[in-house]
């Protein structure tokens, strides 16, 4: 505020006017700083959660990839194509039943060459891998319908996450992505192969602490339930 007296000009500063404009600037900047933050976090968690899904869906490429091993495992032998009953068990199984062919985890073939795009190349150790079941249940598994066979193949597959240890000597896990699925498959005598027909992705079924189904007479994985091939 401006008064004159006189020849002199004299001026008189409004104090309670001025830490009010102070006080605006700084909430607004404080604003501007919480949106920002606000932003930045949002960021970070979308990124996180498209990684966790991308994992995810890479260990659903893994239980594919099972599903078609074991297709081709079944298919390869010959004698399915007239009656016989061909099987993948547990690889604890004690049967020497030659219909019976055991299974264990298996390593997909690429290696860190292929998964690393930032030269971190210390380890061979591959990323996916797969464990399946076709199970021994003569009342569910080899359905007839309509005259057709079909099959039913259980598929685990896995996608393992590793980083940089800190000492820059190698890779180590830091986590496991599982997913399983369930696959009917027609076994087509005509032109002797299997046809998968239908799939769902279904819950994880119990995998012990070292990493592999338990044995078949407790393991779910290993068995068959007309609720797992309802709507298959």
């Amino acid at each position: 505020m401006v008064k004159y007296k006189g020849t002199e000009k004299m001026i008189y500063y409004n104090k309670k006017k001025g830490s009010i404009g102070i006080t605006v600037i700084m909430l607004v900047f404080c604003l501007l700083m919480s949106v920002a933050m606000s932003y930045h976090k949002t960021i970070q968690t979308e990124t996180m959660v498209k990684k966790q899904g991308d994992y995810s869906e890479r260990a659903m490429d893994a239980a594919f990839s099972g599903v078609n091993y074991a297709m081709s495992l079944i298919q390869a032998d010959k004698r399915v194509f007239s009656g016989t009953k061909i099987y993948l068990v547990d690889k604890d199984n004690t049967t020497t039943d030659d219909k019976l062919k055991k299974m264990d985890w298996i390593n997909l073939s690429q290696t860190f060459d292929n998964y690393f795009d930032d030269n971190r190349l210390n380890q061979k150790l591959p990323p996916y891998r797969f464990i399946v079941s076709c199970p021994q249940d003569s009342t569910l598994n080899y359905k007839v319908e309509d005259s057709k066979t079909y099959i039913f193949i259980k598929s685990i597959g896995e996608y393992i996450k590793y980083e940089e240890n800190e000492d820059g000597s190698g890779e180590e896990e830091i986590g496991k992505y599982r997913a399983q699925i369930i696959a009917k498959c027609l076994i087509n005598d005509n032109t002797r192969t299997i046809i998968l027909k239908k799939y769902k992705k279904v819950s994880l079924q119990h995998i012990d602490s070292t990493g592999y189904p338990i044995n078949v007479l407790t393991n779910s994985f290993f068995k068959l339930t007309n609720k797992e091939i309802e709507n298959l």
